[in-house]
């Protein structure tokens, strides 16, 4: 099991596996290629995907497709090779969840294409544009509501994210969390899973004056969206 390839060959990423991006966004990996420890340069590397769920009763994963633009990738003189992929807008697949997940492997054969260790995965948010100014129940209550579904003990214990009045007295808290780097631990949302578009709205909404409410007939709309 801790034994080297026969061959000595081996390949893995030199920065990250996994990649959050918006759609019409590049994602750009770089692997580095070794033989019994030392960079090796000319190797052919495999890389693909398939459409696939990956587990049982759950969403299709991959598709829409995503565009390659590398051909046949072979790392350079320094022993590295960069995969560049461009995203674009799935289209919502998963529904109530934003945007798709893809993974794609990459080995030296055929045999290390399906091994599950050597993958990357990139979760692309979907598309998303709104009319200015954001108000409450159009744009953000639908957003937060799924948060507040999510982390039932801050609802109970901190602060209701379904509530307009909680959400307003809390507001310069709460765009604070939201300003820090993803890497934060007091990052908000904690999932990682808000695209910069939706960030930047909630953010442009948390920082008025009286953040706009909208109109109270929306309320049953904005529900029926969540519940999608």
């Amino acid at each position: 099991m801790l034994a080297e390839a026969k061959n000595g060959l081996e390949v893995r990423p030199c920065n990250t596996w996994v990649f959050r991006k918006e759609a019409f966004d590049i994602v750009t990996m770089k692997v580095f290629v070794t033989k019994f420890g030392k960079l090796k340069p000319d190797v052919e590397i495999m890389f693909g995907s398939t459409a696939s769920s990956g587990y049982i009763d759950q969403p299709i994963i991959n598709v829409p497709i995503l565009y390659t633009a590398n051909g046949p990738i072979r790392s350079n003189e320094n022993g590295t090779a960069t995969i560049t992929i461009y995203t674009r807008d799935p289209g919502n697949p998963r529904k109530i969840i934003d945007g798709q997940l893809y993974k794609y492997s990459y080995g030296l054969s055929i045999e290390e294409l399906n091994d599950r260790d050597k993958s990357i995965r990139i979760h692309v948010y979907d598309n998303y544009t709104y009319t200015k100014p954001a108000n409450w129940i159009t744009h953000v209550y639908p957003i937060f509501k799924q948060y507040a579904n999510l982390f039932p003990v801050m609802t109970d214990h901190f602060l209701d994210l379904g509530n307009y009045e909680e959400v307003v007295k809390s507001k310069e808290l709460i765009a604070m969390s939201m300003k820090l780097s993803e890497s934060h631990p007091n990052y908000m949302p904690v999932t990682r899973d808000l695209s910069r578009a939706k960030r930047r709205m909630i953010l442009e909404w948390l920082g008025q004056k009286q953040p706009l409410k909208g109109k109270e007939e929306e309320i049953g709309r904005a529900s029926c969206r969540e519940r999608v």
